[in-house]
């Protein structure tokens, strides 16, 4: 009798808009994109072994605000300036909906983190979640990652949640010193 072992990979899902590049209140297009400074140095710092995987909420497209098509040019051009700089981005997932529509994949509910874990074999139980907001830390903590982190803005608590990170932060560069300094 064989076994084959499949190895399970390891994930940094994180939120776009205000970890990855600056939000704004007018959907952000090619033009309008602002990568966060310290936030592709920071990814530099997580470890190979682990994708990055964005998970974000698009609800610009359901309103009309934003074409697919627009959402997956800055998708592109955030994963272009990454990639000049040595930083592998390894899927976009996003959410079209707005918070009006029952579905599944619109954070806090965890469907676009089980996509991404049946689309590239994670182990969640492995794997991190980093977001701006509570629904963000709500949807890694009910797809079942190791640990959600919250990096506190002004709107980070805006709506009520029973969710709690396991840590508080004030960028991604702190994020990811509190999560892989003891992988180095």
């Amino acid at each position: 009798m064989s076994y084959i072992c499949i190895m399970k990979n390891k994930a940094i899902f994180l939120d776009r808009d205000g970890v990855i590049n600056h939000e704004g209140h007018i959907p952000i297009t090619v033009k309008d994109l602002k990568i966060i400074s310290d936030s592709i140095e920071a990814l530099k710092n997580v470890p190979k072994e682990y994708k990055k995987i964005i998970i974000t909420n698009q609800s610009w497209i359901s309103r009309g605000l934003l074409t697919e098509e627009e959402v997956h040019e800055v998708h592109q051009a955030i994963k272009d300036e990454c990639k000049k700089h040595g930083v592998c981005i390894d899927a976009v997932y996003f959410c079209p909906h707005h918070d009006v529509h029952a579905c599944e994949c619109r954070k806090p509910k965890p469907g676009l983190i089980f996509q991404a874990q049946k689309d590239h074999n994670i182990d969640l139980s492995e794997s991190y979640m980093v977001g701006d907001m509570m629904r963000d830390v709500e949807a890694g903590k009910m797809a079942g990652c190791k640990k959600s982190i919250l990096i506190e803005r002004d709107h980070s608590h805006k709506k009520a949640s029973t969710a709690k990170p396991d840590h508080k932060v004030k960028d991604l560069s702190e994020a990811v010193k509190i999560l892989f300094s003891d992988k180095k």
